[in-house]
C-alpha cells in the first residue's frame, strides 16, 4: 500500500509541476520521471524505518547484490524508453531482466534465504567445507601427480577457476575490441591501426585522445580484480595476486590474438581501392566477413569454456560415448545453421545496408541499388530494405533522360515500395512513398492523360496514408501540394494545409506551403486589390515559417519566396533587403550567382548603379560558364550608363 501511494502520489505531483512549467504535453514526461522518483523514495524509507532484515551470510548478501542490480537494470530501460528511443536490443534485456527479477525475488527466494542447509551455509560450515574441500583437492593433486602423461588435465584442475574467468574477460575485450578498432582513424598496417583506434578520435588521424585506451584498460583491471577475488572466496588455499597474473595473462592473450586479427582484416581492405563495381562488392563482403570472424572467434572460446567447466566438475575431460560422438556434431552443425541464418546474415545484412551511404549520391545510384540488393539477399523480409532500394531506383530514374528506360526504373521501384507494403501494411511510411512515387512519375510524364492517371493514384494513396497517420502534417501537405501542382485542385489543397496547420501550427514547412499557395495565387490575379491581399497573406506565412525554423537553409529559401513577392509588388528595396539576407544566410550556396544578378538588376532599378556594377561583377565570378555571356551583357549595359 505505502509503495503504491508513493508511486501514483509522486508520479502524479512531478507531471503537474512539469505541466504548469512548460505545458500540458510535458506530463508524458513528468509521469515516469515521478515514478522514478517514487520508487526511489520508497527504497529509502524503507531502507530507513522498514523492518528489514540484514542479510548475514555470503549467499544472501550476494543475493541481494543481484537482486539490487537487475532493480537498477530495469529502471534504466524504463528511463530509457521514456527519455530516448527504445530499440529491440533493450526491451529484449527489460523482458530477460523483469523475468529474473521474478525467478530470484519470489520463485527461488524462499531456497536461497529461508533453506539455510540446502543452498545458505553459516561462516562455520562454510570453512569445515572449505577445508574439506581442501583436503579433497590436496589427494586430488596427490593421484594427478603420478600421471605425469596428462598435464593438461593437472592444468585444468587446478586452474581451472582461473582459466574460466580469463574466458569470461576475454569475451568482453574482444567485444570491446570489435567496437572500437575500425580504420577511421588512420594507418595501413594491423599494428597502427590496432594503436590509433586507441590512442585518436575517430574520423581524425592527427587528434589524439586515451579515451578508449583507458576504458579498455579499466575495464580489464576491473575484471582482473572481480574474478580473482572470487576465485579466492571460493579456494582459500590460492593468493589473489597469482589468481590475478592467471587472470589477467589469460584474457590478454587471447583478447590480442583476436584484436591484431581483427585489425589485419581491417587493413587488407582498406589497404585495396577498388575501382569498379565487382570490386566493391567484394570489400563489401569482406567487411561483413568481419562479423563473422568475431563470431567463429566467440565461438571457439565458447567451447574452450565447455570444456574448462566439464574439466571443473569431473576432474578429467573424459571420453565420449559414441551416441556423444553422433549427436554432438549434428547440434554443432544446426547451431551454426541457426545462428547464420536468425542472427548473423540479418547483421550482415544492416552492415551492408550502411556501407551502402557513400554511393547514394551522385552518379553512384547503381552501386547503392547493387549493395541494397546485396542487404535483401541476407534478409529478405526486411520492409527497411525495400523502402531504400526503391528510393535508390527512383533517384537513378530522375537522372535518366531516355523516356523508356526512366519508366523501366520506376515500375522497379514500384515493385519494391509495393514490397515493403506488403511485408508491413500498417507502416505509413511505406503507403506514404507509393503515393511520392506516382506524384514524381507525374511529374516526369508529357503524356497529359497519363500524367492525370498517375496523379490520381497519388492521390489514392496519400488518402490511405492520411488513415494510417491522421495526425501527420507533412502528409496533409504533400498531399495538398498534389492537388495544387498536378490535379488542379486549388480549394482541396487549401483545405488541407490548413487542416495540417491546425494539427502543428507550429510546423515551419506547412506556412511556407500557404506561402507559396497564396503567391501563386497572386500571380494569377489581375485585380490590384485582391493581388495586395494574396501578396500581404503570402509574406505573412513566408514569414512566420523563417521565424519557426533554426535550419539556415530552409530559411534562406523562405526569405526567396519573400524576395520574389517583394519584386512582383515592385517593392524594391525591401527585396534588396530580403536577398542580401539570404547571401548571408548562405554564402557558399551554388546559386549565389543568381542572387547577386538579382541583387544588381534591383539596385539599377533605384538608380545605385554604383552597387549594382559591383554585384553584376562578382556575380560574373561565381556564375557558371553558360550563365556568364549573359551577365557580362548586364555589366556592359551598367558600364555605359551615363
Amino acid at each position: 500500500i505505502l509503495f503504491f501511494i508513493i508511486y501514483i502520489s509522486v508520479a502524479v505531483l512531478c507531471a503537474t509541476i512539469l505541466a504548469l512549467w512548460q505545458g500540458f504535453a510535458f506530463i508524458g514526461v513528468g509521469l515516469p520521471f515521478g515514478m522514478l522518483i517514487g520508487v526511489l523514495i520508497y527504497l529509502f524509507l524503507i531502507a530507513i524505518f522498514g523492518k528489514f532484515e540484514i542479510p548475514k551470510t555470503t549467499d544472501e548478501k550476494l543475493y541481494l547484490l543481484i537482486i539490487a542490480g537487475l532493480l537498477a537494470s530495469i529502471v534504466a530501460h524504463f528511463a530509457e524508453i521514456n527519455f530516448g528511443i527504445a530499440i529491440a536490443a533493450t526491451r529484449t534485456y527489460f523482458l530477460v531482466y523483469t523475468a529474473l527479477l521474478f525467478v530470484l525475488g519470489y520463485v527461488i527466494k524462499s531456497s536461497i534465504i529461508s533453506d539455510g542447509e540446502k543452498i545458505t551455509t553459516s561462516e562455520e560450515n562454510r570453512d569445515e567445507i572449505n577445508q574439506k574441500s581442501s583436503s579433497i583437492t590436496q589427494r586430488k593433486k596427490r593421484r594427478v601427480s603420478h600421471q605425469r602423461d596428462n598435464r593438461v588435465e593437472n592444468l585444468l584442475n587446478n586452474y581451472s577457476d582461473e582459466l574460466m574467468g580469463g574466458v569470461i574477460l576475454a569475451l568482453i575485450m574482444i567485444a570491446l575490441g570489435y567496437d572500437f578498432i575500425s580504420g577511421a582513424q588512420g594507418g595501413k598496417n594491423a599494428f597502427v591501426i590496432l594503436w590509433n583506434s586507441m590512442v585518436k578520435l575517430k574520423g581524425t588521424s592527427t587528434t589524439v585522445s586515451y579515451g578508449v585506451l583507458t576504458m579498455f584498460f579499466t575495464s580489464w583491471i576491473i575484471g582482473i580484480m572481480v574474478i580473482a577475488s572470487d576465485v579466492i572466496l571460493s579456494k582459500t588455499e590460492k593468493t589473489w595476486g597469482k589468481s590475478a597474473m592467471i587472470v589477467g595473462g589469460v584474457s590478454f592473450l587471447i583478447s590480442f590474438i583476436f584484436w591484431f586479427w581483427h585489425s589485419l582484416s581491417i587493413a587488407e581492405i582498406i589497404n585495396k581501392s577498388a575501382t569498379n563495381l565487382s570490386e566493391v562488392m567484394q570489400q563489401i563482403q569482406k567487411y561483413e566477413g568481419l562479423i563473422t570472424k568475431y563470431y567463429i572467434y566467440v565461438f571457439i572460446l565458447v567451447i574452450i569454456s565447455a570444456s574448462i567447466l566439464y574439466s571443473q566438475k569431473n576432474g578429467k575431460l573424459g571420453r565420449s560415448s559414441p551416441l556423444s560422438m553422433l549427436i554432438v556434431p549434428i547440434g554443432m552443425i544446426f547451431g551454426v545453421y541457426l545462428i547464420g541464418n536468425t542472427n548473423l546474415k540479418i547483421i550482415q545484412a544492416d552492415i551492408d545496408f550502411k556501407l551502402t551511404d557513400p554511393f547514394t549520391k551522385g552518379n553512384t545510384w547503381p552501386v547503392a541499388i547493387e549493395i541494397y540488393n546485396r542487404a535483401l539477399s541476407l534478409a529478405p523480409t526486411e520492409d527497411f530494405y525495400y523502402l531504400f532500394l526503391g528510393r535508390a531506383y527512383l533517384e537513378y530514374a530522375k537522372t535518366i533522360s531516355d523516356t523508356a528506360d526512366r519508366d523501366k526504373l520506376m515500375n522497379q521501384a514500384l515493385k519494391d515500395l509495393e514490397k515493403a507494403q506488403e511485408i508491413n501494411p500498417l507502416n505509413t511510411d511505406h503507403t506514404a512513398n507509393l503515393a511520392r512515387l506516382y506524384s514524381l512519375w507525374s511529374s516526369m510524364t508529357e503524356d497529359n492523360q497519363k500524367k492525370n492517371e498517375l496523379a490520381q493514384k497519388s492521390d489514392y494513396y496519400f488518402s490511405r496514408a492520411i488513415v494510417l497517420s491522421p495526425n501527420n502534417s507533412r502528409i496533409w501537405g504533400e498531399w495538398a501540394l498534389l492537388a495544387l501542382n498536378y490535379l488542379n485542385q486549388p480549394d482541396k489543397a487549401l483545405e488541407r494545409l490548413n487542416h495540417s496547420l491546425e494539427i502543428d501550427p507550429t510546423y515551419d514547412w506547412t506556412n511556407a506551403l500557404l506561402g507559396e499557395y497564396y503567391l501563386r495565387l497572386s500571380q494569377q490575379e489581375a485585380i490590384t486589390e485582391t493581388k495586395e491581399s494574396y501578396i500581404n497573406q503570402a509574406l505573412f506565412y513566408y514569414d512566420k515559417a523563417k521565424q519557426l525554423t533554426g535550419d539556415q537553409s530552409a530559411k534562406a529559401n523562405y526569405s526567396l519566396g519573400m524576395a520574389q513577392l517583394y519584386i512582383n509588388s515592385h517593392q524594391y528595396f525591401k527585396a534588396i533587403q530580403t536577398l542580401e539576407e539570404i547571401i548571408q544566410l548562405t554564402p557558399s550556396s551554388s546559386e549565389l550567382w543568381r542572387y547577386e544578378q538579382s541583387l544588381a538588376q534591383l539596385y539599377y532599378q533605384v538608380g545605385n548603379n554604383g552597387t549594382a556594377l559591383s554585384y553584376a561583377k562578382s556575380a560574373l565570378s561565381h556564375a557558371p560558364e553558360e550563365q556568364k555571356e549573359a551577365i557580362q551583357n548586364l555589366i556592359n549595359q551598367l558600364e555605359n550608363i551615363p
